[in-house]
């Protein structure tokens, strides 16, 4: 529903993604809540444990990849590294990355 994206951006983040894997519902509400109150995010539906999921998004990269419910949903360790990996190349050199 893009909750903490909408919390990121209200804290002063300039750029938001949201990238959603698991359920097109949550891009949808998260696109009309930003239509009702826009905050520049911008949602998308993405299997991130693809590898080629960020070149088809083209994305800029980014300070910072918040994976919220998301390592916890790898089903084995191919995927899960791919989750990683994906977050990994989203980031700048110097960028963090959160899991919660």
């Amino acid at each position: 529903s893009g909750h903490l994206c909408r919390m990121l951006s209200d804290k002063g983040s300039a750029t938001v993604y949201g990238v959603e894997s698991f359920g097109k519902g949550m891009v949808s509400e998260g696109q009309r809540l930003e239509a009702e109150k826009p905050r520049g995010i911008t949602y998308f539906e993405a299997d991130l444990s693809t590898s080629d999921a960020l070149d088809k998004l083209q994305l800029q990269k980014v300070d910072a990849v918040v994976a919220s419910h998301v390592l916890q949903y790898a089903s084995n360790r191919v995927q899960l590294r791919r989750y990683c990996e994906a977050a990994a190349a989203a980031l700048e050199s110097n960028g963090r990355f959160v899991s919660g």
